[in-house]
């Protein structure tokens, strides 16, 4: 067995691609209408399929439960980049862990939480 991706139910499917390529830099791999597939090991499905594919008629978003996590090694350009860009929601502003590694947590448009380590 192998690990393929993490996928994430999203409200808007074009507002989440433009969050993950314009902030996070990840490109569009495939693109199958209602699942895209991105670098990263990253998939985004549009609630209305996620509902349909898991029997659901409700998706919680929000949940602080658990995080992309990325590692950036122009940490600094990356903080400087987070700042240019319009509209993003820090979980936390940049921190150093006692180990001496600096993070920040940000959310994606649907509240999911991303890591962005050194």
């Amino acid at each position: 067995m192998r690990y393929g991706s993490t996928l994430l139910s999203v409200t808007d499917l074009n507002r989440s691609i433009r969050f993950y390529t314009e902030v996070l830099g990840l490109t569009v791999e495939n693109d199958f209408g209602a699942n895209v597939t991105l670098s990263g090991h990253v998939s985004l499905q549009t609630e209305p399929t996620w509902k349909c594919l898991t029997g659901s008629d409700k998706v919680e978003y929000g949940g602080n439960d658990a995080e992309l996590y990325f590692e950036e090694q122009d940490f600094d350009a990356f903080l400087d980049h987070l700042r240019k860009s319009e509209g993003i929601r820090y979980v936390h502003l940049p921190v150093e862990h006692r180990w001496g590694q600096r993070v920040v947590r940000i959310y994606d448009p649907d509240m999911h939480i991303i890591e962005i380590g050194e």
